[in-house]
């Protein structure tokens, strides 16, 4: 722990304005915070940042606050904003989210704590590294949901890189964050529950204090991330994380649609040959895919937003209606469809674990409309390694999801433009 701690500081430290590791902090910040401020809209948690802003009062405000919340009750409610429409970033070797609740720690805390906007960036560096190399190391076992287990750990390395901690100090943190641990289910998922999306709060939480227990002076144990890996993950006892060299911020993956990243490879094959069909003429529909996305997206008929999100014949079914994949398509309205459910019902979920190779992704869609088969592959998306989005479609996605709002749009352009010298709470205030 020791040495990846001190290699994931020493690159943060290392990050130069302009550089790619700083280029892709930035738009991450950018993709986040506009799921969020998407996420805030929703009416549960609208209530929940009321609610804990009545019990945790602070200066920090998030977008449409009666009130401000305190650092650790913001970065609760900032993860849970985040990841509710289920469009933000992730990180394939990590299987997770690492930037969430690092993003969501930071923001709240820069309204309490003076800091430059370049600490929050490289923090986020960090963070990120931290939190992707754990994602690696404690990869979790069927029937788990990652949410609440690892990414705590690079919030943990986030805050601590913030606060200018030693890297003894952030051991402790980390090692503390490890200890606590939860190992969360994939059950409220399978039962199309909101409560999953709490998940990202708990980790968020559970960072932001377990670093300030370190700053506080309290020590953490040694080797309790090694000890959760062998007792709960039952991992070999000398399995150590790796110290990847590179910026594992920069392989972090943007999402064009509101929905897992298993789901989105068989509706960008429906939209790609959605035109030469007539949905209502549509009567055998078969996706080829990886096992791996049929284990946790396999959801059929889903009667709720969340089980939609996880549901490759949802993702199918709704584009080729629509043509769109965005929150609206994961309403409860949305599901009610009678065309929309007549279309997933045909779907039929086909493992393939030979044709995308180890680790690979993608999908191969048949769809027979007027009794005519068609067949459309998709081996990337924009987002995948190697194949970013351009500036246009991030800023598209952007002004979609916070409505337009011009208070959003000029902290998006302060996110992504603003000096790294500048006060970070005058470039994250989100409602001033």
């Amino acid at each position: 722990m020791q040495a990846l701690i001190e290699a994931a500081s020493q690159l943060a430290n290392d990050t130069a304005e302009g550089s790619a590791a700083m280029q892709a902090a930035r738009a991450l910040w950018h993709d986040t915070v506009a799921c969020a401020w998407s996420g805030y809209a929703a009416p549960e948690v609208a209530a929940l940042r009321e609610l804990h802003a009545a019990l945790a009062p602070g200066r920090f405000r998030p977008p449409g606050a009666s009130a401000g919340l305190g650092a650790t009750a913001g970065a609760f409610v900032n993860a849970v904003a985040a990841c509710r429409d289920e469009a933000c970033e992730g990180l394939a070797l990590a299987h997770g989210r690492p930037g969430v609740p690092v993003i969501a720690a930071l923001w709240a805390l820069a309204a309490h704590r003076p800091m430059s906007w370049g600490q929050v960036l490289r923090a986020t560096v960090c963070g990120y590294q931290v939190g992707g190399a754990m994602g690696a190391y404690l990869r979790i076992l069927p029937g788990m949901h990652v949410d609440a287990v690892w990414p705590g750990l690079g919030v943990a390395a986030a805050v601590a890189h913030a606060l200018s901690l030693p890297p003894e100090r952030a051991v402790d943190a980390v090692e503390t964050c490890a200890s606590q641990m939860g190992a969360s289910l994939y059950l409220p998922v399978a039962q199309g529950v909101a409560s999953r999306n709490t998940y990202l709060g708990h980790s968020a939480w559970l960072g932001l204090t377990s670093a300030l227990s370190a700053a506080a002076g309290m020590p953490g144990p040694r080797g309790a991330a090694r000890d959760f890996a062998r007792r709960v993950l039952q991992r070999p006892a000398d399995d150590e994380p790796t110290v990847y060299p590179q910026a594992l911020v920069e392989q972090a993956y943007w999402k064009p649609y509101a929905c897992v990243r298993h789901v989105q490879y068989g509706a960008r094959a429906a939209e790609k040959m959605r035109a030469e069909l007539q949905p209502a003429a549509i009567d055998a529909i078969r996706l080829r895919v990886y096992p791996e996305a049929i284990t946790y997206c396999g959801n059929r008929a889903p009667a709720s937003g969340i089980a939609a999100q996880f549901s490759l014949s949802h993702g199918i079914a709704a584009m080729l209606l629509h043509g769109d994949l965005g929150p609206a398509q994961f309403s409860l309205h949305a599901l009610a469809d009678p065309a929309l459910q007549r279309l997933e019902a045909l779907v039929q979920l086909q493992p393939e674990p030979d044709r995308f190779g180890p680790g690979g992704r993608g999908a191969v869609l048949e769809v027979r409309c007027a009794g005519r088969w068609r067949q459309q592959a998709v081996s990337a998306i924009e987002g995948d390694a190697g194949c970013p989005p351009s500036d246009a479609q991030r800023q598209v996605k952007f002004t979609q999801y916070c409505g337009g709002a011009p208070q959003a749009l000029a902290l998006g352009t302060r996110i992504l433009q603003a000096a790294t010298n500048v006060d970070a709470s005058s470039i994250l205030e989100s409602d001033p």
